[in-house]
């Protein structure tokens, strides 16, 4: 897809993931063949070339007036074995939308100003019978939207998802509402977005831990916005929605077991809060009192990550201004484990010493047992360099192995960036196929880098004013119509 014509060339020569000739090809594959029976997954469909018998009444489309994206399809259903909808909007392949009712489907995936074409398709008595096909068009982007631009897809070494899902600010200043989540494919098209609301914040969407729908969070840690702060689980068409209010919540949210959240509570006490799926909210560990247990003032309570591990039954404390991590057990609300430049209290120690962490973010445990996460270059002397947030200009992407024994954190992987870096927000982790997400954070960009260093996938945005571009967490999805199902 070509870039913005506002984007120059030489800003994307200069603001490349290091890769040394970035590619600008955006393709994706062609839809392979569908065969058999439908799935809840959007994949293509066989058909014939001749004209099928026509035989389903009332079929009719509508493109959806908030998310002009996605289609929705309604017809009658003659008391069918099973029933879909058939679409295609750029090759001859159908593509598949499961019903998400009797009668009723919603086409996903589907850009800006596209026309699709769609039919009805039920199996009765062993008879598929299809209804007369039909377009829509798909409406222009709303201007709080952005369109990402790609500056390098390599699809023989990227991840085969086919889509992504950010957070990202989109006013003229850096942090400034509205906040936009976005859906895009490969080739920067983006194919379903929502606006935060009430001038909130969101830095933390992601894929529900059942994979079924998506959450967000929305929260006011400047005090700008207007409504209360919240996080919200939804299916991308909507029809199934679930808020639970976080009072006095500051920036850090992850989910936790059971459909419940643990979010950072930022007011005139600190600490980590856990939102049940019915709404109950329980304290779970007292920041200030931990703080005064080893004489560091509580305003140090901030947290930039509250990571939840399955195996470990813990939460990854992240406090950002000391460069510290702590792991809360949830069994006891005690703080098990002191990771980073914070010397009081009960420290690990890093090897080599120069692996500390400086103003880290998304730290997490990986399957493997080991910590990642992503982190600049600890001061140790350098002039001008600002401790609170290590020195600027480099972004690394680090893997630590933890020895209770020996108390010690060890680095045994990084990656290295200078070529582009998150003065602020971040992230780094690791994909099922070995590549790396290193995400820039106010930087504008997210890349998807190989275990040989080299550049798959290189996204950017058009920064703002004050030349940043605020991005939150990315998730790569391959199946829209997954998260459309909901509880």
């Amino acid at each position: 897809m070509p870039l913005p014509k506002s984007w120059s060339l030489s800003l994307l020569a200069l603001m490349a993931c290091g890769s040394p000739d970035p590619q600008k090809d955006g393709t994706t594959p062609d839809p392979e063949p569908h065969t058999g029976t439908p799935t809840t997954t959007a994949e293509s469909a066989s058909h014939s070339a001749e004209v099928p018998p026509v035989e389903l009444a009332d079929f009719a489309l509508s493109v959806d007036p908030d998310m002009v994206l996605m289609v929705h399809a309604t017809f009658t259903d003659p008391g069918a074995e099973d029933a879909w909808v058939e679409y295609r909007f750029e090759s001859e392949a159908w593509l598949v939308a499961p019903t998400i009712s009797t009668g009723v489907a919603v086409l996903l995936g589907i850009p800006q100003e596209t026309m699709v074409e769609a039919r009805a398709v039920a199996v009765v008595g062993g008879v598929t019978l299809y209804s007369e096909p039909l377009t829509a068009t798909t409406g222009p982007l709303p201007p709080p939207v952005l369109q990402p631009g790609i500056v390098t897809f390599e699809e023989g070494l990227a991840s085969p998802e086919g889509y992504a899902m950010i957070s990202m600010a989109t006013g003229d200043f850096t942090f400034e509402a509205p906040y936009v989540i976005e859906v895009f494919d490969r080739r920067g098209r983006v194919v379903w977005y929502r606006q935060v609301p009430d001038e909130l914040f969101s830095f933390y969407p992601s894929v529900s831990r059942d994979g079924t729908h998506i959450w967000f969070d929305a929260e006011d840690i400047f005090g700008f916005a207007r409504g209360p702060q919240r996080v919200t689980r939804q299916t991308l068409d909507g029809r199934w929605v679930v808020e639970h209010l976080t009072p006095d919540a500051g920036q850090a949210y992850g989910e936790g077991p059971d459909d419940s959240f643990f979010y950072e509570l930022r007011g005139q006490s600190h600490g980590i809060m856990q939102v049940d799926a019915a709404g109950g909210i329980t304290q779970v560990w007292d920041c200030d009192a931990h703080m005064a247990s080893i004489g560091r003032p509580s305003e140090e309570c901030q947290l930039n990550a509250t990571n939840w591990d399955e195996t470990r039954g813990t939460v990854l404390a992240s406090q950002f201004s000391n460069s510290t991590v702590f792991e809360v057990d949830l069994s006891t609300g005690l703080a098990l484990r002191q990771f980073g430049a914070l010397e009081e209290g009960d420290p690990y120690t890093f090897v080599p010493p120069e692996s500390n962490f400086a103003y880290q973010h998304w730290p997490h445990w990986t399957p493997e047992g080991t910590l990642m996460t992503s982190t600049h270059i600890p001061c140790d002397g350098e002039p001008g360099c600002f401790e609170m947030e290590g020195q600027h200009g480099t972004q690394i992407a680090a893997e630590y192995v933890v020895d209770d024994v020996a108390k010690t954190i060890t680095r045994v992987w990084s990656h290295v960036s200078t070529d582009r870096w998150a003065t602020q927000i971040g992230e780094a982790y690791r994909l099922p196929n070995g590549n790396l997400i290193q995400g820039y954070g106010q930087d504008g960009a997210v890349c998807e880098i190989t275990p040989d260093g080299e550049t798959a996938w290189e996204v950017i945005w058009l920064r703002d004013r004050q030349g940043y571009r605020a991005l939150g967490h990315l998730t790569l999805i391959d199946d829209l119509y997954a998260l459309n199902r909901g509880h």
